[in-house]
């Protein structure tokens, strides 16, 4: 019906100011856009000594928890764990155990979306391995999904026996 079409466009424009709707359109795009570039290159690699190997925001584990994995065995119970509330899990990643291990991070259930949760970082030091984990909270102005969510990252970092000493920052975003 594209009489109805633009009778409904005129009344848009008319109430909303369709300059003013379609600016905010091209806002919201773009910071869009700067998120998902900004969150690409902050995943890891580089110098973080971290290598994501998966990461999700629904999670069979509802508790927050974080695991460092040195078998493929324990590996294999985590994944399946996370991803237990899907049909089917994907293929597990190839992990070379005598060269790496696999930090499995779980945020936990939260009752809303727009968290940004991810290893940033892993360290080896003299005391151990400092792994930090970033939670980004969204703040009140964030527009966050209202449906539960239960984040978690799997990333692989260099193999040691060493015990992992979990740095975990939590702050608030504006949006």
């Amino acid at each position: 019906m594209p009489g109805w079409r633009a009778t409904y466009n005129m009344t848009i424009n008319h109430e909303m100011g369709g300059y003013a709707v379609n600016r905010q359109i091209m806002k919201i795009s773009a910071m869009a856009a700067l998120l998902v570039l900004a969150g690409c290159a902050s995943m890891g690699g580089g110098n973080s000594g971290v290598d994501v190997l998966a990461s999700g925001l629904h999670s069979g584990v509802k508790d927050e928890q974080y695991h460092d994995i040195h078998n493929a065995a324990d590996f294999k119970t985590w994944w399946d764990k996370a991803y237990s509330v899907y049909s089917s899990a994907p293929p597990m990643p190839n992990v070379d155990f005598t060269k790496q291990m696999v930090i499995a991070a779980f945020m936990g259930e939260k009752s809303r979306g727009g968290y940004i949760f991810r290893v940033i970082k892993a360290t080896e030091t003299d005391q151990g391995i400092d792994a930090v984990i970033s939670i980004q909270i969204p703040g009140s102005g964030c527009n966050a999904p209202q449906a539960t969510v239960q984040p978690f990252q799997f990333v692989a970092i260099p193999a040691s026996t060493k015990s992992v000493n979990w740095d975990v920052k939590q702050s608030y975003r504006n949006c």
